[in-house]
């Protein structure tokens, strides 16, 4: 079994996969259960099958705290799976930053071991469109219907890829609509013909890292179907702004339940949590909506 430290990770391979240890802040069921993803689906306590990227992975955590990723040589490991997990971040660092109260400190210890993905542009834009008015399951069951339908094939599983823009622009609206997807279906279609271009996305990217915050709110509001709440979920979910804070109606429960005298309006949120997190905000947000999901507050 060949072995090897990398970024700081103690990396082992071993025939079909490959063990890390020094890996903290990383439990499978809080990351890939916050409601920021939609193709990881779990096999076992915190063992999960996921696809992303055009690749496919089993994430396991060992009861010794080691992480397994089957399906994954070193190579993928620095190529994609050490970016998309967010492995280089230090969030030992962030939750001192973000923990500023009794509230946060309790909220943190209930999702300790969440990380944020750093997903594809694309697959947020249309997952975070279906997800308005919906919930996780019906988002899930319409992002995996699609994936079958126009995706690509993935060597070593049976799912496949999430589709292009340009493959998804060649189905017509009542296609999309047959995917489980409601009125989102007209969304969708507009959206992938906008970005079918080669090179769309890519563009799309610069114009969302180089402006600030309320710009790149403003460039996804431009896309149809796009709110105020989806648009903060792609720009946090894909990594490239992290000072996003999406309010839906768990967000503002929380907010209400535990912040009452900051939190009259959305306006008032918006301020407070300005105040409280800064840049942060995004993370200080999956900890609060993993907390109310998993406590009483959410019952």
């Amino acid at each position: 079994m060949a072995e090897f430290n990398y970024k700081g990770i103690n990396v082992k391979e071993y025939p079909g996969g490959i063990l890390l240890s020094g890996v903290s802040d990383f439990i499978p069921t809080h990351v890939f259960q916050c409601g920021q993803c939609f193709r990881w689906q779990q096999v076992e306590e915190e063992s999960f099958h996921g696809i992303a990227g055009g690749k496919q992975a089993r994430i396991s955590m060992l009861s010794n705290g080691d992480l397994e990723l089957s399906g994954v040589t070193p190579e993928d490991l620095d190529s994609f799976w050490h970016n998309y997990l967010d492995l280089g971040t230090d969030y030992g660092k962030i939750k001192e930053l973000v923990t500023d109260d009794d509230i946060m400190r309790e909220a943190i210890e209930v999702g300790k071991g969440i990380r944020l993905l750093k997903q594809d542009l694309w697959e947020m834009m249309v997952s975070f469109i279906i997800s308005a008015n919906n919930n996780i399951p019906r988002i899930s069951g319409s992002v995996e219907k699609i994936c079958n339908q126009w995706g690509d094939p993935i060597s070593g599983t049976d799912r496949k890829s999430f589709p292009t823009a340009k493959a998804l622009s060649r189905a017509t609206v009542d296609e999309i609509r047959s995917m489980g997807v409601g009125f989102r279906d007209k969304y969708i279609k507009a959206a992938s013909l906008e970005m079918q271009a080669e090179g769309s996305l890519e563009t799309l990217r610069k114009e969302l890292i180089q402006g600030d915050c309320q710009q790149a709110l403003d460039r996804m509001l431009k896309f149809i179907g796009v709110g105020p709440k989806v648009a903060h979920c792609i720009l946090l979910f894909t990594g490239i702004r992290y000072d996003m804070f999406p309010k839906d109606v768990w967000v503002l429960r929380v907010m209400k339940e535990l912040y009452p005298e900051e939190s009259n309006t959305p306006a008032d949120i918006d301020r407070a949590v300005a105040r409280r997190f800064g840049d942060l905000a995004g993370y200080a947000q999956q900890y609060l909506f993993y907390y109310i999901r998993k406590t009483t507050i959410g019952k």
